[in-house]
């Protein structure tokens, strides 16, 4: 069972961009999540994610440490829309 209590998307990591003098500081944050979300948000298992990132049919995840990695929600949400089609089944 899915625990709805918590929105994946609500417990994102924030990341921001450095802040210059011509750039808002809200403009440059973007939202990533750690692949335990990335899981409970699409639904896919671990190995289906790095298989489909493999193949090129998944976003690529943006390094935010030496050993740590993250996906940006917006990729995510782009590449889920994407995927969107009706799926109709079939009785026998």
């Amino acid at each position: 069972m899915i625990n709805r209590s918590k929105s994946p998307v609500s417990s994102c990591v924030k990341a921001s961009a450095s802040k210059t003098k011509n750039m808002n500081y809200l403009d440059t944050q973007v939202l990533v999540v750690r692949m335990s979300r990335l899981v409970e948000m699409i639904g896919l298992s671990r190995s289906t994610i790095w298989k489909l990132l493999s193949e090129g049919q998944f976003p690529n995840p943006i390094r935010l440490g030496s050993r740590s990695i993250a996906w940006r929600v917006k990729d995510v949400e782009e590449w889920l829309q994407s995927r969107e089609e009706l799926v109709t089944y079939r009785r026998k």
